[in-house]
């Protein structure tokens, strides 16, 4: 066996880089489980779980402080001022990246998951990956 190419290593990350990505995008957005999920942010250590239609939060049973903003997210859910869906700006969408004279007054265009999690990956050079 020969000595390991590093470009093949670069490219094998990147498939797998890719791959979680899109997973992780479709079952954070798409996924509605009853089972409890482990998470962790700067905010704790903290499981998920929907019960009906309301998502349930329960710090981990160890942290002696658990921190009560966590107990928010259920209901910035449905907030007046949560972005439900993906928004692109439209002048982006027309002309790509870069200065736009509509930039600050455009106007921003709802895009499908599918759509958006295929110009992400695409950007991060995932575009044969599904």
């Amino acid at each position: 066996m020969g000595p390991i190419r590093r470009d093949s290593i670069d490219a094998r990350m990147m498939q797998l880089e890719c791959l979680y990505f899109r997973e992780h995008m479709m079952t954070a957005n798409t996924l509605k489980s009853a089972t409890p999920r482990s998470h962790s942010s700067h905010y704790g250590v903290f499981s998920t779980k929907w019960v009906d239609d309301r998502l349930v939060i329960t710090p981990h049973p160890q942290d002696p402080h658990p921190n009560r903003i966590i107990q928010n997210f259920s209901d910035a859910l449905r907030h007046k001022a949560r972005v439900a869906r993906p928004m692109v700006r439209r002048g982006w969408l027309e002309n790509g990246p870069g200065k736009d004279k509509r930039r600050g007054r455009d106007e921003f265009v709802a895009l499908p998951w599918d759509e958006v999690l295929d110009r992400l990956a695409e950007g991060m050079g995932c575009a044969a990956v599904r």
